[in-house]
């Protein structure tokens, strides 16, 4: 990792107004707090500084945009911020399949829906990810051996983890030494990206733009050097056997080692483990509205005046929070929990034919921060099948799954590089009368009758005689 430049300095040195440089909890002026500069987090030294109050040691650090003067709550933020503001080419700690874009989680996006991220648990972010890992760190995890690979090289240095993938790739050698720069690696996940949405006819056509490429660039010297420029230890794909073996199917491929779930054949349906998919999703280190176990929640209770803007302001999370701490006890303290909300409903998998070959989905939801309920960031499909299938012993496995993560599971998070402690509960499960009837195996969801429990009648054996 790169490490962070520290220096004494003062703000003055930035000409910043009090505004984003008086410490919010002694209100102290910007001269009783320190400076950090953090090189990593720009091309520049002096584009990010963080701020923390000497005299005021409840009030976390704080970080500057010396440049458009803005103000953020956490690293995470001034990271997202000095991505899609300053060019640099920082890497994401996200992926979400092939996509290590970006994540614009900004303090004004984000306050100016009433959420405040002074109040929201900022534990899983850190300053340092200097600890260095080893794959016996993961002795006990589900991730994925290619996920293990790219956070162990990802806590060595920013963005070594694809680069070191998009080398391999090129190589054809697991074991390769041979790694790129991150502009070339960025540019070869593009084209991964690209590749993976293309067929047939489109794929020939993209390997004759690529051809005619290669061609113009040979006869000109300028746009030669700059090719060279980009790509060093790499080359333009030209082949469809360059796109197989390098982007989409080689054992070594861009695609096959980006962390990402492993689906498996369960019952006639396409699954993916719940805690193989909560574990990579926790890893990312995504911004989330996660509840922390042992603390207070923030505006929680019955007596809360201002408005509710996540799920985790709520008093069901409250209940959810006290039912957790209620059943682990004094192992509760330090522990994430993360809710989950659950979707299933069926659809037509295509538009040729109406009704026929209709696709049943099984999704979760978890702990979306305010704004991001329908974001695929959050949303993931674990199980598919065809309409009309048994989906009980996917269920049932589901629930497995499920009421194991209901106690202490050590889970990986890119932001902070460390293990925490991760309970999952599930909060709601969303779902259509015609769902809900075929998942409880009601006769009919138009009927005026339902399988009904915890009752007891007398029974006319003249109508209703015994199966006995």
């Amino acid at each position: 990792m790169t490490s962070s430049h520290h220096s004494i300095l003062t703000v003055a040195d930035f000409d910043l107004p009090d505004r984003i440089t008086r410490c919010r909890g002694c209100l102290l002026t910007p001269t009783d707090c320190y400076g950090e500069q953090f090189a990593s987090l720009a091309n520049r030294q002096d584009i990010i500084i963080k701020l923390r109050c000497l005299n005021c040691s409840t009030v976390k650090a704080w970080y500057c945009c010396t440049v458009h003067r803005l103000k953020f709550s956490s690293r995470a933020v001034a990271l997202d911020h000095v991505r899609s503001q300053h060019n640099s080419f920082v890497l994401p700690a996200s992926s979400t399949a092939l996509t290590l874009s970006a994540r614009h989680h900004e303090l004004d996006d984000i306050v100016g829906q009433g959420y405040d991220l002074d109040q929201a648990d900022d534990s899983q972010f850190s300053d340092s990810l200097s600890v260095a890992l080893d794959p016996s760190d993961f002795v006990a995890s589900s991730l994925p051996q290619a996920a293990i690979r790219y956070y162990i090289d990802e806590a060595e240095e920013l963005g070594l983890g694809l680069r070191r993938i998009v080398g391999r790739a090129f190589s054809r050698d697991m074991h390769s030494t041979s790694i790129p720069t991150i502009d070339e690696a960025m540019y070869h996940l593009d084209v991964a990206n690209l590749v993976l949405s293309l067929h047939g006819r489109q794929m020939n056509d993209f390997i004759k733009v690529m051809q005619g490429t290669v061609l113009a660039l040979a006869s000109t010297s300028i746009t030669e050097h700059s090719q060279s420029s980009l790509l060093t230890v790499t080359r333009v794909p030209t082949s469809i056997s360059d796109i197989n073996n390098i982007y989409i199917a080689g054992a070594v491929s861009i695609a096959r080692n980006l962390p990402q779930p492993i689906p498996e054949e369960y019952h006639g349906h396409a699954y993916i483990s719940l805690r193989q998919r909560i574990e990579l999703f926790y890893a990312q280190g995504l911004l989330t509205d996660h509840i922390s176990l042992g603390t207070p929640l923030p505006n929680g209770g019955t007596n809360q005046t201002s408005p509710i803007m996540s799920y985790s302001q709520t008093i069901d999370a409250q209940n959810l929070k006290a039912d957790a701490e209620r059943r682990l006890g004094d192992d509760a303290d330090g522990v994430i929990l993360l809710y989950l909300h659950l979707w299933s409903d069926d659809f037509e998998g295509s538009r040729l034919k109406n009704n026929q070959q209709s696709v049943w989905v099984l999704t979760v939801t978890i702990c979306p921060p305010p704004g991001k309920s329908s974001s695929t960031d959050y949303t993931f499909a674990v199980a598919l099948g065809r309409k009309g299938q048994d989906h009980n012993p996917v269920m049932r496995r589901f629930y497995e799954e499920l009421n194991t993560l209901r106690s202490p599971t050590a889970m990986y998070c890119s932001r902070t590089n460390t293990f925490d402690r991760v309970v999952v509960e599930a909060s709601a499960f969303l779902a259509d009368k015609p769902e809900r009837a075929g998942l409880s195996s009601t006769i009919s969801h138009k009927g005026t009758f339902a399988k009904m429990s915890s009752s007891s009648m007398i029974a006319n054996m003249d109508t209703l005689p015994s199966c006995a």
